[in-house]
């Protein structure tokens, strides 16, 4: 499943790539590509649907 969410809080490359680091470690996420400007958080999962 293809998700976008918020992510507050980023100031900087290096909150954007341990973000990614640590979402990468996440059982179920396959992709995960955090955006610094739009503070956004776009990935795949096989995570539950939560909708």
């Amino acid at each position: 499943m293809q998700e976008t969410i918020n992510v507050g809080g980023m100031t900087c490359a290096a909150c954007v790539r341990r973000i990614e680091k640590t979402l990468e470690k996440v059982s179920g996420i396959t992709e995960a590509r955090v955006n610094l400007a739009t503070g956004r958080w776009s990935g795949t999962h096989r995570i539950f649907n939560h909708r």
